[in-house]
């Protein structure tokens, strides 16, 4: 057999993709061959710029002009899409507002939807290619005090599972990814030991943002084409969230 996922030849777009679990999905993918569109509000992550396959660009995911704007620019249609950005918006039911709910699903949800438009719009995603959001574990758990962000992402995974069936007619993948507790640069240091006691109940510890990188590429991947309209739960056996 040969080498299970190669992307080489391939361009992705990933957008969230300035820290964290975006940043990682684009060093993932250029490590395995691939030319990678990184969209940020940032627009630079000192990391990719040492990456000669992957342009970086500033875009707002909440701006349904911009993102018609940049994607008409296209000149090569994408192999796939990976949408990483996400506002958490924590708040108690009894200070929830209008404002920061729209503001929530503005870039949880609606973000993802307009960039998947635009590119079927205006045939900016190949036939054969696919899409992947990565959603959370709070999609399908309460988690006290996030109802804005776990009704967004929950919104997500249901939409992946439409979109499963309506984009299938193009040959296009959909799937979401829902990971539990990651590990990644938002956390600071002083919230080290509070993590170390989270992770106790982690039969496989916390997650690691190479962990979801790896399932993104995975989903990006010809290794994956028989799969749509799923949400890969990754858990690390946590009971809890199972």
């Amino acid at each position: 057999m040969k080498s299970f996922i190669d992307l080489s030849g391939k361009y992705f777009l990933v957008v969230g993709a300035s820290s964290g679990i975006g940043k990682g999905i684009v060093q993932g993918l250029a490590e395995l061959g691939a030319n990678v569109h990184a969209l940020s509000r940032r627009g630079s992550a000192d990391e990719l710029s040492n990456l000669p396959s992957v342009m970086q660009v500033s875009l707002d995911a909440t701006d349904p002009t911009a993102i018609g704007n940049f994607i008409k620019g296209v000149e090569i249609p994408y192999s796939g899409f990976i949408y990483s950005a996400g506002m958490r918006g924590k708040s108690p039911i009894n200070t929830i507002t209008n404002k920061q709910v729209n503001e929530v699903f503005d870039t949880n949800l609606m973000g993802f939807l307009n960039f998947i438009k635009e590119m079927i719009r205006n045939k900016k995603i190949d036939t054969g290619s696919s899409i992947v959001a990565i959603s959370s574990v709070s999609a399908h758990i309460g988690i006290e005090g996030l109802v804005p962000y776990s009704a967004s992402k929950a919104a997500i995974s249901s939409s992946v599972r439409v979109l499963g069936r309506e984009l299938s007619k193009r040959q296009i993948r959909i799937n979401a990814i829902s990971p539990a507790m990651v590990r990644t640069p938002i956390f600071l240091d002083s919230e080290q030991e509070w993590l170390n006691e989270v992770e106790k109940g982690y039969p496989l510890g916390l997650g690691e943002v190479d962990d979801v990188a790896a399932a993104c590429a995975f989903f990006m991947s010809d290794q994956s084409k028989y799969i749509t309209g799923t949400d890969l739960l990754m858990t690390g056996g946590c009971p809890w969230h199972s």
